[in-house]
């Protein structure tokens, strides 16, 4: 099945855990008799468990296999010979192994497809990942992206409110370089998170930058933060509205488009709205059909699998002058999922302007599988291709106006991309 505009689940990042799995190692009696004697009991008993072990293994990599060669959403497996792995691993059982060393190979095999295109979790690992609540965790309170260059370091998208990163003075645009005297690496890249989360009232000291502002060193006190955060804007002075999509919207982001629309018609005469994506990323809840009926209408792309495609084609719906108002878009790298394929479809028909950096293509649908000893396979099954037949998973989404200025080189105050956007508004810029 495709999945819906409403429940596309993008971009699963891998569950990276430490696992063990008690094997009992069998007793092996060696009778003192003479050569021709069959074996001993102990000696069966061990060979029945492996034998025993190497079906059970046998049948769960079956149903794994058979949930990638027909559920990956590529044919060609992103590139990767997934038959000439998973026949080594096949090879593997057959010649035995204990499960501890079965379920490091599946996570080995799953692993050689395309980065965040898979990833395999044990029975321990899913249960440990369904009991935990990601919206209440214990850390500084912040949204957070990774840039390698020109030196590595964390992006601070957005400060949720109330916060201790918030308290210490942090804000959206800064950069993190080190983590308690100990520099974030290229290869360690948005894991670094892990170093600032903390238990609560614990401390962390962060080597911390504003946009062209000195690096200082800042103490920040771990709190226990729920992880919210809403959408912002209003009404600039030369009549241009401007709404920020935050890092993860649900519903309220459809309210808050609702009440922006019905501002600017009871301002009048209003010269366009400014949306911005650039922090935003896919969730459960964010509401690509809605917003895509809202702001335009017709034919808009095609969501795709290996054995089906379903063409977006959607009759739009006027409300307080949301289908003729002009609109841009501002995109950037941390433009992910569910906001890219909003982007890509709103331009594609010529309703809005796209102005910023190009987008990394993370619009993949996923499913899961479930295997029979309860370990979950999560591949991605399903990717949107826009009107022109660009499948967007491998391109990105491509600004109308580029403005090289990232994330991390704007300020509240002073912002090249919004500064281009106005402009395109202001001169009647349409693409």
């Amino acid at each position: 099945m495709l999945p819906s505009v409403n429940s596309l689940v993008i971009n699963k990042k891998k569950l990276i855990a430490t696992f063990s799995i008690l094997v009992l190692p069998g007793v092996l009696a060696l009778g003192a008799c003479s050569p021709v004697v069959q074996p001993s009991q102990p000696e069966l008993t061990n060979a029945n468990q492996q034998a025993q072990r190497s079906e059970t293994q046998r049948s769960i990599f079956n149903e794994l296999d058979q949930a990638v060669r027909e559920g990956f959403v590529y044919e060609d497996y992103g590139g990767v010979n997934w038959v000439a792995l998973s026949d080594q691993l096949r090879a593997r059982i057959e010649s035995g192994m204990n499960d501890q060393q079965f379920y490091a190979a599946l996570d080995d095999l799953v692993s050689r497809l395309p980065e965040g295109m898979a990833s395999f979790s044990t029975r321990e690992e899913r249960i440990a990942a369904d009991l935990e609540n990601t919206d209440l965790y214990e850390g500084i309170g912040a949204f957070v992206s990774f840039r390698a260059n020109p030196e590595p370091h964390i992006v601070i998208l957005s400060v949720m409110q109330g916060s201790p990163a918030e308290s210490a003075g942090i804000a959206a645009h800064d950069s993190i370089y080190s983590i308690d005297s100990q520099p974030i690496t290229q290869i360690e890249g948005l894991e670094a998170v892990n170093r600032i989360r903390g238990p609560k009232g614990s401390e962390v000291v962060l080597l911390l930058a504003s946009p062209q502002g000195p690096r200082r060193e800042i103490r920040v006190v771990r709190g226990q933060v729920l992880a919210r955060d809403e959408p912002r804007g209003g009404l600039f002075d030369n009549g241009i509205y401007y709404v920020l999509v935050p890092v993860s919207a649900n519903e309220t982001l459809l309210n808050a488009m609702e009440s922006a629309l019905r501002e600017i018609e009871a301002a009048g005469d209003i010269a366009g709205m400014i949306i911005d994506l650039r922090i935003a990323h896919s969730s459960s809840g964010w509401p690509l059909g809605e917003l895509l009926v809202m702001f335009t209408d017709g034919e808009l792309g095609t969501f795709f699998s290996r054995e089906e495609r379903s063409v977006l084609d959607l009759d739009g719906q006027d409300i307080f002058g949301s289908q003729s108002i002009p609109l841009i878009l501002l995109i950037g790298p941390d433009t992910s999922g569910a906001p890219e394929i909003f982007a890509s479809a709103i331009s594609e028909n010529n309703r809005a302007l796209l102005v910023g950096l190009q987008t990394p293509g993370n619009s993949l649908g996923f499913s899961t599988a479930t295997l029979t000893d309860g370990s979950q396979i999560v591949l991605a099954n399903s990717s949107f291709e826009n009107v022109g037949g660009q499948d967007i998973s491998q391109s990105g989404v491509t600004p109308h106006i580029t403005v090289l200025t990232d994330w991390d080189g704007v300020t509240a105050t002073s912002d090249p991309v919004v500064t281009a956007a106005i402009n395109a508004l202001l001169l009647d810029d349409s693409p």
